[in-house]
């Protein structure tokens, strides 16, 4: 029998195109631009003056070149890094500036020492928590700015020691939430996507059609015809924010994947990673945007640890709780014990994880009947929670394949060794079902169904349906077609 298990009601918080495109810049960060730096000074193409600037940090530390991630880990085995974004304020003249604004994005990496994975823990800005003694209870996004404006006044309008007491704040407030410490901040500003862009010479899109829109206090002006063209960063983000058509917010999802995939194409050309200008624009962008207490040699360090990342060492999670309302605003209850499970499998390394505390979803995508059931008694006498069995709703399968949620090899591994299939296919995706929020799905082919008759009968009822189709449904994806 199939069963389902709810956890909380979804929230409905929205999709923030600075939030991914930040994500993605500060992959970049640490994986790719520290790296390209790097690159350009093994091929001689910066000045003696460039590479003084530039590069100060490799030559005074030649250990990162020689034992990568010696500085940076030390005697960890891991860091955990707390990105902020912070969002613009106007003033009565409509003009930008980022005093006292609050964060419009906050979320943790965690990398460890042998770039197995990088893991990514977001908290939407209206959670509402505990935010201080002094400052009570507030949705998070407000820490920032409670502090920054307290220590404006009392510094007599210093805004740089305004901004360390902002960053501060929220650094203890979200080591107080997740229970987790933070080793290092990287504060960003909005304006940051829009610079990346400009600093590569723009992005070839196709836009999909006319598009016409103007926000003025928003500083928002989308004016774009369709065809494919070249775009500069205030167009791209246009592009990628407008969703003022019969598509809403569907629309512009696909318009910021158009976006981000055109982005990684770019930075993946050679004039981008040789370039002296480019390297230097680049750099530029880091120096505007990027407030860190990062030393720049661990930059370096870690960049070269993780220059071989791809999108599959990826793990991602967003906190989710109960939508609630304070005072007419819209807020968001974390769950406590789905908050923990996050961060015990992001935040930390899941392999430490033992079989009770993993949840399965367990699906039959052939047409022999009984394959889920069978497998999941199997799993079930080894102490693993399963909370869903039934059939494949969107696709029939001749290969097995496991979908691992958060890439824990050793849980794989004893999933593996009881299914007695050594060659079975992993896929490593975060899972969007925010309500189960399994860490493993696997889906059953032929050739598992094929291997089960032969060694035992299978039960002459056909597999059932899960309880709540709606709910636990299969993901989209095959091991030809791994999306992040």
């Amino acid at each position: 029998m199939g069963k389902t298990k709810p956890i909380f009601t979804r929230n409905r918080q929205k999709f923030s195109f600075f939030r991914l495109f930040v994500m993605l810049l500060i992959v970049l960060f640490l994986g790719g631009i520290g790296y390209i730096v790097v690159r350009a000074y093994d091929e001689s193409q910066l000045s003696y003056r460039d590479r003084e600037g530039l590069i100060k940090p490799v030559i005074d530390s030649w250990e990162s070149l020689t034992d990568p991630g010696k500085k940076a880990f030390e005697n960890k085995n891991d860091l955990i890094i707390l990105c902020v974004g912070l969002d613009e304020n106007r003033d009565e003249k409509g003009i930008a500036h980022h005093k006292g604004s609050r964060t419009d994005t906050i979320f943790l990496l965690h990398l460890d020492r042998d770039a197995n994975r990088l893991g990514i823990l977001s908290i939407p800005r209206d959670t509402w928590i505990h935010l201080s003694d002094k400052y009570y209870s507030g949705k998070i996004n407000s820490a920032y700015s409670l502090a920054f404006w307290d220590e404006y006044e009392k510094s007599n309008y210093n805004y740089e020691k305004a901004k360390l007491a902002g960053i501060s704040q929220v650094k203890k407030t979200v080591e107080n939430f997740l229970k987790a410490k933070v080793d290092y901040y990287i504060l960003i500003k909005i304006t940051a996507a829009k610079e990346l862009v400009d600093a590569i010479g723009g992005l070839t899109l196709d836009v999909e059609k006319d598009m016409d829109y103007d926000d003025n206090w928003g500083n928002l002006h989308i004016h774009l015809k369709k065809g494919q063209q070249r775009l500069n960063g205030e167009q791209s983000v246009g592009y990628a924010r407008f969703r003022h058509d019969e598509e809403g917010d569907w629309g512009r999802i696909r318009r910021q994947q158009q976006v981000i995939r055109a982005l990684v194409k770019e930075l993946k050309k050679p004039s981008n990673i040789v370039s002296p200008q480019k390297v230097k624009n680049l750099a530029g962008v880091m120096k505007r945007n990027l407030d860190t207490d990062m030393p720049q040699e661990v930059m370096i360090d870690l960049a070269l640890v993780y220059k071989n990342l791809n999108r599959n060492d990826i793990v991602r999670g967003i906190i989710s709780g109960i939508d609630g309302n304070v005072g007419g605003a819209a807020v968001i209850y974390p769950n406590e014990l789905e908050t923990e499970r996050l961060v015990a499998r992001i935040l930390k390394n899941p392999n430490r994880l033992k079989p009770k505390d993993l949840r399965l979803q367990v699906y039959n995508a052939c047409k022999l009947a009984g394959i889920a059931q069978n497998a999941s008694e199997k799993l079930k006498k080894e102490k693993y929670d399963i909370i869903s069995v039934g059939n494949s709703e969107k696709e029939k399968a001749d290969i097995s394949y496991i979908i691992d949620h958060y890439k824990n090899t050793r849980g794989f591994e004893g999933i593996e060794g009881i299914l007695g299939d050594k060659n079975i296919k992993r896929v490593v995706k975060s899972s969007d079902d925010r309500e189960l929020n399994p860490d493993f799905t696997i889906i059953l082919g032929k050739d598992y169904g094929e291997e089960v008759k032969k060694k035992e009968p299978l039960d002459d009822v056909p597999t059932l349906p899960p309880l709540e189709p709606e709910e636990t449904k299969t993901p989209e994806v095959t091991p030809a077609e791994i999306r992040w």
